[in-house]
Order: structure tokens, then C-alpha cells, then sequence
């Protein structure tokens, strides 16, 4: 009978501890340094020119896509990757990366190749990712990797898309393929990737 209630009780807190660990982390704005904010996007895309859209660039896709559903949209394609007007001159502003576990935040590594889809996204995107006053934006997220941008100054930023993509790229070569940190640039703002659940509607 003891023996039967001891197997009982260890049932009842496996099933506990699979719940506690299936709860997701806490919403993204609850975990970054500023609030979120929708990127604004200016530039062009799939031969569209002088755009401005909103949200990440997979948002930006599918509202384009929804407006023009024969449009090609082969953006992750290495022939679609654009260069960017002065990386030469922005790459002297890099500062500090942090791989996690990053303190005062719970981020999360997700895999690599999620990040390096959103790369490859942002590096076929001739525009700019802007980012509000003391504001977070998420600017790509495919499946379980996210991009963000963080802005610590007191007015609007508009760097490359591009650009954006070489920060994450530094902080996966920096972490050794952990994807996940934060790297710094001089000019106040700050390049995050980490484990979210992409949440977009493409239909």
C-alpha cells in the first residue's frame, strides 16, 4: 500500500514538473531593457520602392504579399542580398558583446539557423530598421529566433537593415554559434538575439 501511494505521489510530481517547465518566458517587453515598439522600415522591397512599413520583416512581407500576391518575394536568396550604404564607416562604432547568460535577464539561446534566416533576411533589405526614443523593436523573428533592436537615446535611429544583421552575426561568432547575447554599438544602441516563439500571420 505504501509502496503503491510512494508511485502515486512520484506520478503527480513528474506531471507537475513538466507543466513548471513547459510554461513559456515571460512576454518580451517584461524582459528587455525598454518597451516594445513596432520597427518602422523605410526602403524598398521585392522592386517596390520608397516603402514604409511596420513591424518585423516578416510582418512587412506578408502585409506586402497581401497587397501584391504574385509579387516574388525570394528574399533569403543570395542573389537578393544588398550592400550597405557605409558599413565600412559604421563598423569602427561596434563596442561590447554578451553572450548568456546576460545579467538581470532570463533569455534563452534558440537555434542558430533561425537566426541566420533572419540574418539573410535583413541583409536582402536595401533600407533602414527604425527604432523609437528608449524603445525595443523586434526586427525579424523566424520560428524560435528573434532579432531586437534596442535604442537608449531620446530620439529616433534609423541604422541599415543590413548592419543589423552583422551585429547578430558578430554576437554568434563571439559566442561560439550560442545564439544568444547583446552587443553594443557606440552610437547607444544595442543588438539582441535569443528564443522567442515568432507570433505573425502570414496567411
Amino acid at each position: 500500500m505504501q509502496a503503491t501511494i510512494l508511485r502515486i505521489v512520484a506520478f503527480v510530481s513528474l506531471i507537475i514538473t513538466v507543466q513548471v517547465s513547459a510554461i513559456p518566458p515571460p512576454p518580451a517587453e517584461l524582459d528587455l531593457p525598454y518597451p516594445v515598439v513596432p520597427m518602422q522600415y523605410s526602403g524598398s522591397l521585392g522592386g517596390i520602392h520608397n516603402l514604409t512599413l511596420t513591424g518585423s520583416v516578416q510582418q512587412m512581407i506578408a502585409t506586402v504579399l497581401k497587397d501584391h500576391p504574385d509579387l516574388d518575394l525570394n528574399v533569403t536568396s543570395e542573389t537578393s542580398v544588398s550592400t550597405p550604404r557605409s558599413v565600412g564607416l559604421e563598423e569602427r562604432n561596434k563596442a561590447q558583446t554578451y553572450c548568456c547568460p546576460v545579467s538581470g535577464h532570463s533569455w534563452r539561446p534558440t537555434v542558430p539557423y533561425w537566426i541566420q534566416w533572419d540574418m539573410n533576411v535583413l541583409r536582402a533589405l536595401p533600407g533602414t530598421c527604425g527604432v523609437q526614443p528608449r524603445s525595443c523593436s523586434q526586427v525579424a523573428c523566424q520560428t524560435s529566433g528573434a532579432i531586437y533592436v534596442c535604442n537608449d537615446n531620446n530620439y529616433f535611429i534609423r541604422p541599415d537593415c543590413i548592419y543589423i544583421a552583422s551585429y547578430a552575426q558578430d554576437i554568434l561568432n563571439t559566442c561560439h554559434q550560442q545564439a544568444c547575447g547583446q552587443k553594443f554599438d557606440t552610437d547607444r544602441y544595442n543588438v539582441v538575439i535569443r528564443q522567442e516563439w515568432c507570433e505573425w500571420d502570414n496567411e
